[in-house]
């Protein structure tokens, strides 16, 4: 043991014993002042998980980006369903017209009497022409017979056709639920309305949009095979594309017409003179100028 004294002063005392290798300090040691409290391991916020949403079908992971790979698509949002079909009724029509007109999404705008029956005079052809080119093998000769039908008004083509192919116009009715058209063992004598015509050729364009009879209409003659001129009713419509006529000067005289545009049918019906077919096309021009049809 030593003692070491430096400058008067009593340096302090330490003896160090080395015991197998451990040393021990005579010092005093300090109080051991223990931690206030327990250590914890430091803590890592870890991203709340998310569980899957229609909002986010991927739940946490639709957020997540992925080097070299494109972000998942985000889900769009619905959107409101169509809005239904609004039907209108077209009024201020004398009651011996009847008007039919079914726009291209199925909306209607009508007279009251739309479905009333009337004879059908040569609007039916159109119903036998579908009929034979849809459903019958026709020869060169029934094609040309069905052309003069549709672009001539050929009464004459029409009578062969009705006698090759009996029931043409009743299959067709039963087809597209043409509920006023019933047909007759000649032709001439059918019955169909306006609703059913414009019905007709709203299916007609929707199933069959190559279909010849609309074709054909579209290249009508301008006079018939009669004679008469074929230029009254609803081909004075907007936007027209084809038209059928069909006219009787037999008994009591009565007119009618069918047509297409680029998004809606119509057809129309009426009781009158022959010289009343010009007449028509311009009542027929204002009744959808002045009820808001939007037929245009």
């Amino acid at each position: 043991m030593n003692k070491f004294q430096k400058n008067g002063g009593v340096a302090l005392l330490a003896t160090a014993v080395l015991v197998g290798g451990l040393t021990v300090s005579t010092a005093p040691a300090e109080a051991f002042t223990p931690p206030r409290s327990a250590w914890q391991p430091p803590r890592m916020e870890l991203p709340q998980w998310q569980w899957p949403t229609p909002a986010k079908p991927m739940g946490s992971l639709q957020d997540l980006s992925i080097p070299g790979l494109p972000k998942p698509p985000r889900p769009k949002p619905s959107r409101p369903a169509n809005k239904p079909p609004v039907n209108r009724v077209i009024t201020g029509v004398n009651s011996r017209t009847t008007i039919a007109i079914i726009h291209y999404n199925g909306a209607t705008s009508l007279t009251p009497n739309a479905r009333e029956a009337r004879p059908g005079l040569s609007i039916v052809k159109m119903y036998m022409a579908d009929y034979v080119l849809r459903y019958r093998k026709p020869s060169s000769r029934d094609r040309v017979l069905l052309e003069r039908m549709i672009r001539l008004s050929d009464d004459g083509a029409a009578s062969e056709i009705n006698r090759k192919y009996p029931g043409a116009i009743n299959a067709i009715a039963r087809e597209y639920g043409l509920t006023s058209t019933k047909g007759q063992p000649h032709w001439g004598n059918s019955a169909s309305s306006a609703y059913d015509a414009a019905k007709f050729l709203h299916r007609l364009r929707k199933n069959h949009p190559g279909s010849s009879v609309l074709r054909w209409m579209q290249q009508a003659a301008p006079v018939a095979a009669d004679g008469t001129r074929q230029n009254w009713g609803t081909s004075h419509l907007p936007r027209v594309q084809g038209t059928k006529w069909g006219w009787s000067d037999y008994g009591r005289k009565n007119v009618a017409s069918a047509s297409f545009g680029d998004n809606y049918t119509a057809a129309a019906f009426t009781w009158g003179m022959v010289e009343y077919k010009p007449a028509m096309s311009l009542s027929l021009g204002t009744t959808c100028d002045r009820t808001n049809a939007k037929c245009w």
